[in-house]
Parts: C-alpha cells; sequence; structure tokens
C-alpha cells in the first residue's frame, strides 16, 4: 500500500515538473468518466472540431480530403456532415510519406507498428505528448480492474506483438514496467501454429501459480492453450485476481476462464495505432467507450447503424496531434448499445466485437456471419479444442478440427448444424489435424474468408445480432 502511494506521488510529481505528464492526464480521464453522457457529447464534439481544422490547416493529406469533397472544417456542424469527408484506409496511409505531418521532425518521433492481423503491417509515428496520452488511458484502462500502480502485472502475447519486437519509447517503458507495473512478460507459447510449446507452458503456470499477478494481460486463444494445459495434466486452476482479455470473447469462454483462474475475465478492445479505446467493468455489460479521447462512428453503407446493428467501424482520435487518424476504417465490426451500465460511468456502452471486417463470411443468401457468431457456435461443443473455419468461395468452406483426446465427434451433426448459419448448400470438408497455421504476426484467426473481394460487399440484412 505505501509503494503504491509513493509511486503515485513520483508519477504526479514528475507530471507537474517534467514532460512526461501521463498522470496528470489520467487524473483528468478520471474525472472525465463520471460525467453525465451530454456533457461527455460536448467535450467529444469540441475536440472533434479542434484536430478536424488541425488537421485541415497543418497536414496536406486531410486537407486534400476536404477539398476533394468541397468541405472545411466550418462545414462540420454535426454527426450527419461528418459523414461527408472521406473515410482514410490503412491502404491509403501505407502509400504516404511518414510522418503526414510536415511539421514534426523524425528525430523526435517514435513508432508503433500494427500486428497486421489481416494485411501490412502499417508503421505509426507517437512523439512523447501523445505516448503520455495513450499512457493514460491505459491507466484508465487498468483502474476498471482496481489495479494500483506498483501492483504486479504479466503478460503474455503472440509472437509478433510489440512487446517482443521493440516498443516505442523502449527505454521509458522498461522503467515504467519494472517499477510500476511489476510486469513479467512471459515468451509467447506458440510461433507459428497453435501447436504450443509444453516445457514452456508448464514454466508459465508455475510462474503464474507460485508468484500470481494482480492482473494477468492475454489473449483468448493463449487462455484457451493454459486452460487446456491445466486440463489435460490434470493441474489445479490458478487463483489470478483479474484477467484482461484482448480479443473475441464468449460467455462460455469467460465461464471457462473463470474456472481455470479463479478470477474476474475483463474484455478490452484498442488495436496498437489507438490504445484504450473501449473496456469491460465489473458490470460486463458491453464495453465502455472512452467518447473523451474518441470519436466512433458505426456505418453501413456510410450510413450511421441503428443501436445493435452491426456495422464496420470508423475512429477519429481526437488526442492525436503528431499524426491524426481522422474517419479511419480500423478494420474491425461491431454495434452501439442502448444499456445504461449499472457503474454509473458516463461513457457509453459498445457492444462486444463482433469481428475484423475481413473475416466476415457471407453465406448463400447473401447474409454476413461474424466470427463471433461462428466462435459462439463452436462454443456448444466441449469436445473441440480448436477450430478454424475457410471460406474457399460461395458455397465451399473447410473446417479444420483439434478435438480433445479420445472423445467422440459427431461430425455430420455439426455440419448440419453448421449449416444453418451457412446455408443449406454449403459444402463444409472437415480436416482434422493436431495444429492449425497462426497469421505471419503469430495470431490466431478462428474464421478466414479467402473469397478476395467477397469482404468489400455490404453488410446485407440490417437486423440486429
Amino acid at each position: 500500500m505505501l509503494y503504491n502511494k509513493i509511486l503515485e506521488s513520483i508519477y504526479y510529481l514528475a507530471g507537474k515538473t517534467t514532460k512526461y505528464d501521463a498522470w496528470i492526464k489520467y487524473q483528468a480521464l478520471m474525472k472525465n468518466q463520471w460525467l453525465p453522457r451530454e456533457e461527455l457529447k460536448k467535450l467529444q464534439w469540441q475536440k472533434l472540431k479542434a484536430i478536424l481544422t488541425y488537421s485541415y490547416e497543418n497536414i496536406p493529406f486531410y486537407k486534400n480530403k476536404f477539398d476533394s469533397a468541397s468541405l472545411i472544417p466550418y462545414d462540420i456542424n454535426n454527426p450527419k456532415d461528418l459523414l461527408h469527408i472521406p473515410i482514410t484506409t490503412k491502404e491509403e496511409l501505407l502509400k504516404e510519406t511518414h510522418p503526414l505531418n510536415p511539421k514534426l521532425s523524425a528525430n523526435n518521433l517514435e513508432w508503433v507498428k500494427t500486428s497486421g492481423t489481416t494485411g501490412t503491417p502499417l508503421n505509426w509515428p507517437f512523439n512523447i505528448a501523445s505516448y503520455n496520452t495513450k499512457y493514460a488511458l491505459l491507466l484508465r484502462d487498468y483502474s476498471f480492474t482496481d489495479w494500483k500502480l506498483g501492483n504486479k502485472t504479466a503478460s503474455l502475447w503472440w509472437p509478433g506483438h510489440s512487446s517482443y519486437n521493440g516498443e516505442s519509447f523502449t527505454e521509458i517503458k522498461k522503467l515504467v514496467y519494472f517499477f510500476a507495473h511489476r510486469r513479467k512478460l512471459f515468451s509467447p507459447i506458440t510461433k507459428d501454429s497453435t501447436g504450443i510449446n509444453e516445457p514452456l507452458t508448464n514454466t508459465i503456470y508455475n510462474n503464474l501459480k507460485c508468484s500470481p499477478p494482480s492482473v494477468f494481460e492475454t489473449s483468448p486463444e493463449n487462455l484457451l492453450f493454459l486452460c487446456y494445459f491445466m486440463e489435460d495434466n490434470a493441474l489445479q486452476p490458478l487463483k489470478i485476481k483479474t484477467v484482461v482479455v484482448s480479443g473475441i470473447i464468449t460467455e462460455n469462454m469467460r465461464n471457462k476462464f473463470q474456472k481455470w483462474f479463479q478470477g474476474e475475465i475483463f474484455n478490452t478492445y484498442g488495436p496498437h495505432e489507438m490504445e484504450g479505446i473501449a473496456n469491460d467493468c465489473s458490470h460486463h455489460q458491453g464495453l465502455h467507450l472512452s467518447s473523451d479521447s474518441y470519436y466512433l462512428e458505426c456505418l453501413n453503407e456510410n450510413e450511421p447503424c441503428l443501436p445493435n446493428e452491426t456495422g464496420k467501424f470508423i475512429l477519429t482520435d481526437l488526442d492525436n496531434y503528431t499524426q491524426p487518424f481522422i474517419r479511419y476504417e480500423i478494420g474491425d465490426c461491431g454495434s452501439y448499445s442502448e444499456k445504461q451500465c449499472p457503474c454509473g460511468r458516463g461513457l457509453p456502452l459498445i457492444n462486444y466485437i463482433e469481428g475484423r471486417s475481413k473475416d466476415f463470411i457471407i453465406n448463400q443468401n447473401s447474409q454476413k456471419i461474424s466470427p463471433r457468431t461462428i466462435i459462439k457456435f463452436f462454443g456448444n461443443y466441449p469436445e473441440i479444442k480448436f477450430f478454424q473455419l475457410i471460406q474457399k468461395d460461395l458455397l465451399k468452406f473447410q473446417l479444420f478440427l483439434i478435438k480433445k483426446n479420445e472423445v467422440y465427434l459427431n461430425i455430420e451433426m455439426i455440419k448440419t448444424d453448421l449449416k444453418n448459419i451457412l446455408g443449406n448448400s454449403a459444402d463444409i470438408e472437415t480436416l482434422f489435424t493436431q495444429a492449425i497455421p497462426a497469421e505471419p504476426s503469430g495470431k490466431f484467426r478462428w474464421v478466414k474468408n479467402n473469397v478476395g473481394a467477397i469482404h468489400e460487399s455490404p453488410l446485407q440484412n440490417r437486423t440486429a445480432i
């Protein structure tokens, strides 16, 4: 407790006397989250107008976008006006010279690389001011779990994660993670497939058992690896207070994780190029959107979606003046929620993420099926450890399965039930395997659409999921 207070005092003093002001920004964010919804909307719109004006006046890339639509920032007075600004794609940014902002010196920048799960990674610059803002958001994320500075944390990611490949502001982060987060960074237990390194997994298990962190951060796939390792080897469940999961988790997964980790499971959403977009609180009603730092649009064919209607996420970062993201198509899909969370935060809710837009499957009725829907389906079959469903063309699918040892699996029944989602004409080739290949980044994809341009078609049949 004393160590926690000492660290908070050091952070506060650093924020007041140096350029490292993340703690001051964090305190402001902590106050923001309890503001009434309408006050947050006003704050959000003020920050949106400011970043649009700055980008138009200082960054040729964005000025050209405004000019192409015959717009100036002063024309943007409501959410409908925002729809006229052309969307920014990763493909566009990959073609640009970086940094986009000609006023910035590359010597004063650090770079963050996206994971490249479904394409080419994007390198994106940060300076110390934007880094402090993102770190403040990360601290607010942690506060949802009641974590305090100085409490132990542990992390386990996929091989391509920035933690293993030179994070931005590496030297600063080393100090922060060592003293303030007391972080143990475990080596990846997989490399290029779902086949795990058993000796390393055993080492991680023993480390978590003997010295449990307050917060364990990881992906759902890594948690499943650990769950099955404990189950297959008749080991005792771990006892970890808080597990923070980045990725799609279903209720079946959450229940399994709670059983084997004996703690509370939190879901978080924040791709590498942005930090702390949305987070679970202890009521688990959805993800609280950081609307004081991001402007999120959920669109279907450039039209705003209704609540609970799945659409593509378009994000504007309200704080990053180093190199802004303006109406950036981040590649994920989800939906707004109308729920009011019992926690009392004014931050609005979004529903849990549905998946990458490029991983949606199109069935024979031209309906788009989200990865979450497919993952939930296979959650009804506890005999299956891992699966991967690949769409080869409109009616042809490959289904890779890793099942538990010495259990009977009624494949024909599974295929019949799956056709209720994919369509009765779906041709499903089923293949049993011991390991499923990972992506070049080391990430695992449950669902893949290999049809090519099929994922570019609009979301069909705009019904709530």
